[in-house]
């Protein structure tokens, strides 16, 4: 290989390293912009979406007693439905500060308790900031969204009137 390399001029050899330092920098890019592109658009859809639940949630019966009544969770699917479930967003879930589900538009998940939502909902009640993930359609919790291919998780903290966070609203 060195004799290969001492055949080329210098000119050569700086051309060659300067076609192998482009391709290697286009790799890098092709790999690195459509993940930063991603993570734009997921954060812009984040944003509009804690808009809507800052707007939305005057809407929402008052959970913070811990549990719905039948009347109550009737009331939050007409908001939900209208107002955030759609061919974009597919599930909702109103998770208390336990990691308790205290409304979802499954209703089999109300009142379910999963500790590793909890952790998740910790993390945004500290941050105080709404987070985003793949979700990871194993997790018990996702039970009814293993139809899906993929899915993104938005967990966006609820707010009462003196800007407490009193619940996470989980949007898929």
């Amino acid at each position: 290989m060195t004799a290969l390399w001492t055949a080329f001029p210098p000119t050569g050899r700086a051309a060659l390293l300067g076609v192998v330092a482009s391709a290697a920098v286009a790799i890098a890019l092709g790999i690195f912009i459509p993940l930063e592109v991603r993570r734009h658009v997921l954060t812009a859809e984040a944003r509009g979406l804690e808009a809507a639940v800052v707007a939305l949630t005057p809407s929402l019966p008052d959970f913070r007693s811990g549990s719905l009544s039948p009347a109550q969770v009737a009331a939050a699917d007409g908001v939900v439905d209208r107002a955030l479930l759609n061919a974009e967003y597919v599930r909702a879930k109103l998770w208390s500060l336990d990691g308790t589900v205290i409304y979802s538009d499954e209703h089999d998940l109300i009142g379910l308790n999963f500790e590793s939502v909890a952790t998740k909902i910790t993390e945004v009640t500290t941050s105080d900031r709404l987070q985003f993930e793949v979700t990871d359609l194993d997790e018990a919790e996702n039970e009814f969204e293993r139809s899906y291919r993929e899915l993104v998780e938005f967990y966006v903290p609820v707010r009462d009137e003196a800007g407490r966070i009193v619940a996470v609203l989980e949007i898929y």
